[in-house]
């Protein structure tokens, strides 16, 4: 996005936004799994959590390179 600022026409595209969103929501994902006890989470919600971290953590690279295609 920072290279698509300089050389192109200054404009990110429509992505951008979920883009950011994706990895910011990867974050907070991964912190509850990591912070929750495991009296408030079990075993495989807190597996199924990860995943969902990993998912969203690939997903906001991808649309921002979507965007800039």
């Amino acid at each position: 996005m920072l290279r698509q600022a300089y050389t192109g026409d200054g404009a990110s595209g429509p992505l951008t936004g979920p883009a950011q969103w994706s990895l910011a929501l990867s974050a907070a994902t991964g912190l509850s799994a990591l912070c929750l006890p495991n009296a408030a989470m079990s075993h495989t919600t807190r597996r199924r959590t990860v995943a969902l971290q990993y998912a969203l953590a690939l997903a906001g690279p991808a649309v921002a390179a979507v965007d800039f295609a």
